[in-house]
């Protein structure tokens, strides 16, 4: 049986300084789309550019799906869009026990913590601004399981979030 753990929401919403120490406390796996999509522009050495950047994202998320059912127990950190029918497709093939962490952020905050992290993040990240529609793919959970949802609009307490995550996985 896999336990898989999303860590979702728009960009910049909070999800790898959440992700992380999950993962870590709970003994999981952590499979971060970023992490995937910085390895495989280190690879090619490409220009920043934003229409390579937009299918190496899509690239990292083919990878990030093929390799999650290989772990039984894994947090999974990604950008994921609630309608795209081939990730739910996907995510739900891989198994019934789906715990979600929602990152519910302002969209003003979204694009303030996106424009101050721009100049700073790796060079596989060349988009600068995020725009209203971009932010709107991400504006809810994928919804496939237990959906707990934080508001990361602030700091978060990572002790509530894991007891939560705790009380949500099956005994």
């Amino acid at each position: 049986m896999h336990q898989i753990i999303l860590v979702s929401g728009p960009p910049g919403s909070g999800k790898s300084t959440i992700a992380v120490p999950l993962a870590q406390a709970l003994g999981f796996a952590l499979l971060s789309k970023d992490v995937i999509k910085e390895a495989l522009f280190d690879s090619r050495r490409r220009p920043r550019d934003e229409s390579y950047s937009a299918k190496l994202s899509d690239a990292a998320m083919a990878v990030l799906l093929a390799l999650a059912p290989h772990c039984p127990r894994v947090v999974l950190d990604a950008n994921f869009k609630p309608r795209d029918a081939n990730q739910r497709k996907r995510l739900a093939a891989i198994g019934s026990n789906i715990i979600e962490v929602y990152c519910r952020c302002d969209p003003e905050t979204v694009s303030r913590r996106f424009a101050q992290r721009a100049d700073t993040r790796h060079p596989a990240h060349a988009l600068k601004r995020i725009t209203p529609e971009l932010i709107m793919r991400h504006d809810r959970p994928m919804g496939l399981g237990t959906v707990i949802e934080v508001d990361t609009n602030a700091p978060v307490d990572l002790a509530a979030v894991l007891q939560r995550v705790h009380d949500a996985l099956p005994r």
